[in-house]
């Protein structure tokens, strides 16, 4: 009797009267293709792993729509936040050769004494584990990612100029560029590179010989990877690899790519508590468990938590913790650790349920709003194969949230367009260089071929267009993805001293001071 057949009659046998499908693939398939269509998905690839082996690693679709190139299981995706836990595994291994370090370290004994977040308490007691555990109540501040004077060993000197808004160890705020710090760190505790690290003490040692990285990868000469696409307009067009490469700079937080092969051997490695398929154990067994401890409450926020929850749902998935690298939860009552990735072209989704011995990663292009394509057919693929009933199928796999919620269709905003501009203030006025000492430097110019003004900011150019008085839209002029922004200028004594741009945190917009010399660039 095969696996699967013996899945079945142990699933009726304990369960009885339970879902049962001695061909899941044929179903997994059907659910993949219908929701490829209705979400309007490029390729996505899949792996599921079960008591040991891999029992599905496949593509669906195509890794670009132009040529009608078909995705395959050695198809490269980026997987985003996803990247994380190959941070913190690479951490503890690390870690574990050293006597005088540890997760709970601090962050000033690893970077020097002269390193400093914005207030004395998180500077001296911050430690490794609040990096990677999102405890440092600062907010993301993922724009700053676009100056390109910005750097992992120079991000360090930057940080005390972010604001801490939540309470120090007893707030969520989830944050890439702590991550960043956490390479900067791994790279003086290694004596390598992130990404060198990552290969030869992760990748190499599981066999995962098609991983890659954002940061290395030539994105225009390969031939395996997955074209990132997303969503302009309402049109599905393909994403600059260029900003793509750019946006990965700080690397622990979101630059790995990897396809359903490798991604397999990966979820075999944690469910067998750190040995890779030769029974070689590449992680402490202790020190890996230790990641999947919860030390941070993400509570009831956050989109899985709010729409795959019952009673709305008929089954709950839940992300209640944060661990390092990992979220905490349940799936149908069972233990489970999760973590979705979204960076620009790319959706992904890893989750381990160990009593179940079940791994299950999922990867796409294309848009996924609040992970309801990931999630649901994660749930679904996870139903299949632990010989439960699907509580969805390739109808609601379409239509999720609906029937369970209301229709998730919102009122599209229309931009306004052809305003006067306001006659109180000459363009001139607004031209300068303006800093903000963790962001960098934005030069607002004018007038040079059209009677505009236009803002540069590291990898960013937007032309800007006045919508009321000082305030102005900024349109993206580089390729997709377009990240349109809104410009607030500031006057002191009736001129402009400064701006801030709410679109980078709207709660708490970083301030850009005018400076009088433009070429004092931030380093």
């Amino acid at each position: 009797m095969g696996p699967l057949n013996l899945l079945c009659v142990l699933a009726v046998a304990i369960r009885g009267g339970v879902f049962c499908q001695t061909d899941p693939h044929h179903l997994i398939d059907e659910v993949v293709s219908a929701g490829l269509q209705c979400h309007k998905t490029p390729g996505l690839a899949v792996a599921v792993v079960k008591d040991g082996q891999v029992v599905l690693s496949k593509g669906y679709g195509f890794a670009d729509v132009e040529t009608q190139t078909p995705v395959t299981g050695e198809t490269l995706f980026g997987i985003a936040s996803n990247t994380k836990a190959f941070t913190t595994t690479l951490l503890v291994k690390l870690l574990s050769r050293r006597s005088d370090l540890k997760i709970s370290t601090n962050v000033y004994r690893v970077l020097g004494s002269g390193f400093k977040f914005n207030n004395t308490l998180r500077s001296i007691y911050a430690t490794l584990e609040d990096l990677a555990a999102h405890r440092l109540g600062i907010p993301r501040n993922n724009y700053i990612r676009l100056d390109t004077s910005l750097t992992r060993r120079n991000l360090e000197r930057r940080v005390k100029y972010l604001k801490s808004v939540g309470g120090f160890r007893d707030s969520f705020y989830y944050s890439d560029l702590m991550y960043g710090l956490l390479a900067n760190i791994i790279e003086r505790i290694g004596g390598a590179d992130w990404e060198s690290l990552t290969q030869t003490e992760i990748f190499d040692p599981l066999h995962m010989t098609s991983s890659n990285f954002s940061t290395r990868f030539n994105f225009n000469s390969a031939t395996n990877a997955a074209t990132p696409y997303v969503v302009e307009h309402g049109v599905l067009v393909k994403a600059s690899t260029d900003f793509i490469k750019h946006w990965a700079m700080i690397g622990a937080s979101g630059a790995i790519l990897s396809n359903a092969n490798d991604m397999a051997k990966w979820l075999l490695f944690h469910l067998a508590d750190g040995k890779n398929e030769d029974g070689l154990q590449v992680v402490d067994k202790s020190a890996l468990a230790d990641t999947y401890k919860a030390r941070n409450t993400i509570g009831s926020t956050g989109a899985i938590n709010k729409y795959f929850h019952r009673p709305a749902v008929p089954v709950t998935t839940s992300n209640d913790g944060y661990a390092l690298g990992w979220k905490t939860g349940y799936y149908r009552g069972l233990p489970m650790v999760q973590h979705t990735g979204s960076t620009f072209g790319y959706r992904s989704i890893v989750t381990l349920i160990p009593s179940q011995k079940l791994g299950v990663f999922i990867v796409m292009t294309g848009s996924d709003p609040n992970y309801f394509f990931r999630n649901s057919l994660q749930d679904y693929i996870a139903d299949v194969y632990m010989g439960e009933t699907p509580w969805l199928n390739k109808t609601t796999i379409c239509t999720f949230p609906s029937p369970w919620h209301s229709s998730r269709r919102r009122s599209v905003s229309r931009r306004r367009v052809g305003r006067l501009r306001n006659v109180h203030a000459s363009l001139q006025a607004y031209v300068g260089t303006y800093r903000n000492e963790a962001y960098g430097n934005i030069i607002v110019t004018c007038c040079t071929i059209t009677n505009k003004l236009h803002a540069v900011y590291g990898y960013g150019r937007w032309n800007l267009v006045e919508d009321r008085v000082d305030d102005f839209d900024g349109s993206w002029t580089r390729g997709p993805p377009n990240i349109d922004v809104k410009f607030k200028f500031m006057r002191s004594g009736g001129a402009i001293n400064a701006l801030n741009i709410p679109t980078f945190y709207p709660k708490y917009p970083p301030v850009f001071f005018r400076i009088e010399n433009g070429n004092n660039i931030i380093g």
